[in-house]
């Protein structure tokens, strides 16, 4: 029986020396939002809101001001721009953890050309600085840059396109019949195109073989 009694007695000791100490917490804030600390006035509007049962006993204008439907409105924005911005933070890591490093050299690169461009628009204007500081092409070009070899062989290999090549010339030839291969190479010129170049042999008007070039431009 002792033992049944003891822990509820343990129990209200316990919440009544809780309350007292928030008692005394609150009549603390009270005491120095009185003596005139803004702080501990807004920290009390803050906890309690505008309807604290104590709101009689608080004399410092800063609480009734704390207290106004606009002062709420305007803290309650304040937390929700703090949480956006903190979103946006997250969400901004998140994609540069996720970012490639071919992407990372990009945008290092994109990011010095606009501070050259902007430097350069103060000197000699916005038309030549755009001119010449073409960033966002830059930055595509990167992005979609494909080492040459892989680009050829995305494309069927260089035998394949010199093969394809060699069915665009022989069309356009007197005989095309007569047409010898001599020797073919496919290069990657530029960042979108192929070049295949051609050396071959085919009978003229005449009827002698001539030897002659020819190329061909693949997108690739």
């Amino acid at each position: 029986m002792k033992k049944r009694i003891w822990i509820p007695l343990v129990s209200v000791v316990g919440l009544a020396g809780l309350t007292a100490i928030g008692v005394s917490r609150n009549e603390s804030q009270i005491k120095q939002c009185n003596a005139g600390s803004d702080s501990h006035c807004i920290k009390i509007a803050d906890l309690h809101g505008p309807n604290y049962s104590e709101a009689s006993r608080i004399t410092n204008p800063a609480y009734a001001k704390a207290i106004t439907p606009e002062a709420i409105e305007a803290s309650k924005s304040q937390e929700e721009k703090q949480r956006e911005a903190k979103k946006s933070k997250e969400k901004a890591q998140r994609i540069e953890a996720a970012k490639s490093p071919e992407q990372r050299e990009a945008d290092k690169v994109y990011k010095d050309c606009v501070e050259w461009r902007e430097a350069a628009i103060k000197v000699d204007g916005e038309e030549k600085a755009y001119k010449y500081f073409t960033c966002e092409e830059n930055k595509a070009r990167m992005l979609n840059w494909k080492d040459p070899f892989d680009r050829l062989k995305d494309a069927g290999g260089q035998t394949a396109l010199v093969r394809r090549c060699e069915r665009e010339l022989k069309p356009t030839l007197k005989d095309p019949g007569s047409y010898q291969y001599v020797s073919g190479r496919a290069v990657v010129p530029t960042d979108s195109t192929i070049r295949v170049d051609l050396q071959f042999r085919a009978k003229n008007s005449f009827g002698a073989l001539d030897l002659g070039k020819h190329w061909c431009s693949f997108a690739g």
